[in-house]
């Protein structure tokens, strides 16, 4: 519930809380897409985000805690807190936090697009997957594979930007479901849908099925198995 003004004092909007970026109900735009034409040609990361929001203070959609709509944009912004808070840099944090505790040997998050530059040891260019494209979100029926086309001027994480494996995301799925990198207590606040301002709940209006929204999750009932958490996903590049 904390501002995220007590951990970065010149951000520009004063009543955004940590769990409106966690819950995507910030109001912020769903990508940096405001900059001029100059800024857009520059080198940027999440070293530029809170700046770039200083000069430019672009409207928020709604006031926080108001609405759902999906934010990128806020978690990069969680991203700089997390490196502000443990004076680490964000993939330093997760490796030490995250991968490592959960035994998770083959994920990584570059700094920068050159991916190659980030590559842990006993990993080499080749072990990396080029992006697939599929039919729709939950289909499993290749249509083409394309190449990496993600603008190398600007490179952001927190929202996406993390290497991994099918085996390492069970190693991730095993360590929450025995609290080894998230308490029990945490993992509950974030498998509970967001509470808006007007006390109804966040729900996710693009999920296939009915949908409400946590800290990070996606929460859904199944006629059959019950309660789901889950997340869809992909990023170009």
């Amino acid at each position: 519930n904390d501002k995220v003004v007590k951990y970065i004092p010149n951000f520009p909007y004063s009543d955004i809380c940590i769990n409106h970026l966690l819950s995507h109900t910030s109001g912020l735009s769903a990508n940096i897409d405001f900059l001029n034409e100059e800024d857009n040609q520059k080198i940027i990361t999440n070293d530029s985000i809170i700046s770039l929001l200083i000069k430019y203070e672009p409207n928020l959609e709604f006031k926080p805690g108001e609405k759902w709509a999906y934010s990128n944009l806020g978690y990069d912004i969680l991203a700089v807190i997390v490196e502000t808070v443990s004076n680490l840099k964000f993939d330093v944090y997760m490796q030490k936090n995250v991968f490592r505790p959960a035994g998770m040997k083959r994920t990584f998050i570059p700094r920068s697009a050159n991916v190659s530059n980030w590559l842990p040891k006993k990993l080499k260019e080749s072990d990396l997957a080029l992006p697939h494209n599929y039919e729709d979100l939950s289909a499993c029926n290749l249509r083409n594979i394309y190449a990496i086309t993600c603008n190398s001027k600007q490179y952001y994480y927190g929202s996406s930007h993390i290497y991994t494996t099918v085996y390492d995301l069970e190693k991730f799925n095993k360590a929450l479901a025995c609290n080894i990198i998230l308490s029990k207590e945490s993992q509950a606040l974030a498998y509970t849908p967001f509470k808006l301002n007007d006390g109804s709940f966040a729900i996710h209006d693009l999920a296939p099925i009915e949908s409400y929204y946590g800290l990070g999750w996606e929460i859904s009932m199944d006629t059959t198995y019950g309660k789901i958490i889950w997340h869809k996903g992909r990023s170009g590049g």
